[in-house]
């Protein structure tokens, strides 16, 4: 049975090819030797590979030790290709920090029915988490916690795969402060962040922070005008890019004024923003905030595929997908190409379209050998 990766992706078992010398079965045991020499049983070696942000491949078993009888012992060209590796999914991290202010119940205009924007939220995170906690690991910071201008250590919910239900029951446990205005932004990204980096995960990290008012609480003050915070917002997010986190900024029901500039400021440094006047992702709605999100997660799933080690000949490699060749492409536009050190295989354009969204299927990596082609 083929292993499914965590995006629901059928993910093909991987054969090189044999340059010479004894064959070897997917279990690590060699045929005949040359000459009709009956051939020495080999042994397999296992470990795992390891990258931040992608798909890693360990090295599987495979790699013989022994040669064909009278050979000599085995060399290089001998062993060239005879290894097996399979495919692993490693999903990014992406912590939601989420704003739970008493503005969060205020009403808004929805098609000409007034709502309030919790519930607004509340049903657009149950949709995208449940749809992509296979290929995101999500992770949940709320605040203010409990109230005011409070942001406690840690996370609400640590970053896990398959963690739709726990997310959703600490946001359904935890409804906004009624009665409560403040917004403390800058503490919580920068205890999300400190959080994030101590978890010793080696995925890519990321944090979205959704938000409907302008950030307060400057220096542990109370909330109010006040104690305007957007600088510190901004610094914070700055920060957390800087420490190899960027962040996508969501603003809920937003009026136009000094948080739609604050907003727009945080999206610019938090290294993701969108395209156009307006850098953050405005949400109105549920059906906005889950297409803003779906498009949040389609950008942070990963299209990389990490190497145990770099392959034998890297000019001998052929990547398919779905039973169909990939040329590579070494400008990384439409294709497959290596990553740094050729530790890597990435998928660009359409293909890596394709592997997001779950429509490729089956994905295949084949080490050559020089001077041999590749069926």
């Amino acid at each position: 049975m083929k292993p499914t990766n965590l995006l629901g992706v059928s993910l093909g078992l991987v054969f090189t090819v044999a340059c010479s010398g004894p064959s070897v079965s997917s279990d690590g045991e060699n045929g005949g030797g040359p000459n009709g020499s009956a051939g020495r049983s080999g042994t397999g070696t296992s470990g795992s590979g390891s990258g931040a942000g992608g798909l890693a491949i360990p090295q599987g078993a495979g790699t013989p030790t022994g040669g064909a009888a009278g050979s000599g012992g085995p060399t290089e060209q001998m062993n060239c290709g005879l290894t097996k590796v399979a495919l692993e999914s490693r999903p990014a991290d992406l912590l939601l920090v989420l704003d739970r202010s008493g503005s969060m119940v205020q009403e808004i205009d929805v098609g000409g029915t007034q709502v309030q924007k919790w519930p607004e939220v509340v049903s657009a995170l149950d949709t995208v988490v449940k749809k992509t906690e296979g290929a995101v690991s999500w992770g949940l910071k709320l605040y203010p916690v409990p109230n005011q201008c409070s942001v406690p250590d840690g996370a609400t919910v640590p970053v896990a795969a398959n963690n739709h239900g726990a997310v959703m029951a600490a946001i359904n446990a935890n409804t906004p402060v009624e009665n409560g205005g403040s917004t403390p932004t800058r503490v919580a990204v920068e205890k999300g962040v400190a959080f994030m980096r101590a978890s010793g995960s080696p995925n890519s990290k990321y944090l979205v922070v959704a938000t409907d008012g302008l950030p307060n609480c400057r220096n542990g003050g109370g909330g109010g005008q006040s104690n305007r915070d957007p600088e510190g917002a901004v610094a914070a997010v700055t920060a957390a890019a800087a420490a190899g986190m960027p962040s996508f900024v969501v603003g809920i029901a937003t009026q136009d004024g000094d948080a739609h500039d604050t907003l727009n400021q945080m999206a610019v440094a938090g290294g993701r923003p969108r395209n156009g006047d307006v850098r953050y992702y405005p949400v109105a709605s549920r059906d906005e905030l889950t297409t803003a999100l779906e498009t949040i997660t389609g950008q942070i799933v990963s299209c990389t595929f990490f190497l145990d080690k770099p392959p034998p000949s890297p000019n001998d490699v052929a990547v398919n997908v779905d039973g169909m060749r990939v040329a590579r492409d070494t400008n990384s536009m439409e294709g497959w190409n290596y990553g740094d050190g050729n530790r890597s295989v990435v998928l660009y354009g359409s293909v890596c379209d394709k592997l997001k969204a779950g429509d490729a299927k089956d994905v295949q990596i084949i080490f050559g050998c020089p001077g041999m082609p590749i069926p």
